[in-house]
């Protein structure tokens, strides 16, 4: 049997009753039936139900709002009324087809079913051209209205090319009525008309049996797919055990390399990245600063008298003390910006396409935050200030002479009082 002649037979037409066979990776075969594919059809079709139910009644008020300007608005009336009836049949069986399951739908009979409908859905379409007066292509509304009916014949169509019965049904209820229609027009052009319609039906219907044929060989595919697919985790079940356990080695190594990643990466204390960590995201942000041509800010932060705070206090107090400056400060940059913990009770921020004023704006806001810092653990007169050193950083500036301009204005910070923002002179 040929190719063709099992695609003819597919989705309703008379045809054999089971597909060349395919072998699977055990060797066995697989045999997609005629039954098989009609259901991959159907289904298909319920699933387009929401879109065909929109397209429906989108093409229904527009040939209505044309209709109403020629015909009488009890006619239109009953097209409208026809096309909810068509509308509203279509769901039905389409949820029918979702509720029982395509292949139960397939042996009783749905796919018939749905076949006739679409013929009846054809012919609520396209005897609406019987209310468009003569002549048909002189009168511009006529006009309008020919081209209306024939745009939602080629949707339908295309809707309908789960078999080429259905086709045929929905074809020959279209050029039945417009061939009809114009047999009793009183144009000039009448002849030359009814000829026209009927190349164009036929190139339709050789456009729609084209178009059913590649949608059989999506739908086979689809359903070997899925057959090789259980075929194989039936084959992977066998050995489910061992995958198992090796993808609970897996996760632990998996973790393990997280956890050394983050012991690597991120300050042990603060939980915000490390120098060395940040020295790679500079890098990176190096790059994309140079291939954008983009400017960015760094703002060297020192938590003032910190080393008081340890020898008065205790560590334990400065190590809560470095924790919640550290979260307030994160707290308040962005997503973008780049925080670390440069050493001892210093932080630094890389704050990308930043310029230093608005660098000097943020460290204001970062200043302020630092001053909320407390717990009522601490000891009254512990209060937490930081002083902050701002920077511009891009080229030409790079990002060691940066960082040298940015450690000079928290120098600066700290001799003219501490709790301050300064920031360098440009270069």
């Amino acid at each position: 049997m040929t190719e063709r002649d099992a695609e003819g037979g597919a989705a309703g037409e008379p045809g054999a009753h089971e597909r060349a066979p395919v072998a699977d990776l055990t060797g066995e075969l697989i045999r997609v039936t005629d039954d098989d594919i009609r259901a991959g059809m159907l289904l298909r079709l319920a699933y387009s139900d929401r879109d065909i139910v929109i397209t429906g009644i989108a093409g229904t008020l527009v040939i209505a709002g044309v209709f109403t300007q020629i015909a009488p608005i009890w006619q239109v009336m009953v097209f409208v009324a026809a096309r909810a009836a068509a509308a509203w049949g279509s769901h039905f069986l389409a949820q029918k087809v979702l509720r029982i399951g395509a292949e139960k739908a397939v042996r009783e009979g749905y796919l018939l079913g749905m076949e006739l409908w679409f013929a009846f859905v054809a012919l609520t379409w396209s005897c609406v051209i019987f209310l468009a007066p003569s002549p048909l292509l002189t009168e511009p509304l006529s006009v309008l209205a020919v081209i209306a009916v024939i745009a939602v014949e080629g949707v339908t169509v295309l809707v309908a090319s789960v078999s080429k019965r259905t086709i045929i049904f929905v074809v020959v209820a279209f050029w039945s009525c417009l061939t009809i229609r114009a047999s009793f027009d009183n144009g000039d052009a009448r002849l030359a008309f009814i000829i026209c319609i009927a190349l164009y039906h036929a190139v339709l219907t050789l456009h729609a049996f084209n178009l059913q044929r590649q949608t059989v060989r999506s739908v086979r595919s689809e359903i070997v797919n899925r057959m090789l697919l259980d075929r194989v985790t039936q084959l992977h079940s066998s050995v489910r055990h061992h995958r198992d356990e090796l993808e609970a080695v897996n996760r632990q190594l998996a973790d393990a390399l997280v956890h050394t990643t983050e012991l690597a990466s991120y300050d042990p204390l603060t939980g915000v990245l490390n120098r060395r960590a940040f020295l790679d995201r500079v890098f990176h942000e190096s790059s994309s600063m140079t291939q954008h041509g983009r400017g960015a800010a760094l703002v060297l932060i020192d938590l003032d008298g910190f080393k008081a705070v340890n020898d008065t206090y205790g560590h334990a107090i400065g190590d809560a003390v470095l924790e919640r400056a550290s979260a307030a400060l994160r707290a308040e940059m962005r997503s973008s910006d780049v925080f670390a913990r440069w050493g001892g009770e210093e932080f630094i921020a890389l704050l990308p396409s930043t310029s230093a004023a608005e660098a000097v704006a943020s460290a204001e806001r970062y200043r302020a935050s630092i001053a909320t810092v407390a717990s009522p653990l601490w000891p009254d007169e512990l209060h937490v200030t930081a002083s902050f050193g701002v920077a511009e950083f891009g080229a030409p500036t790079a990002f060691d002479d940066a960082l040298a301009a940015a450690d000079r204005a928290l120098y600066r910070a700290k001799a003219d009082g501490r709790n301050v923002v300064r920031t360098a002179p440009p270069s």
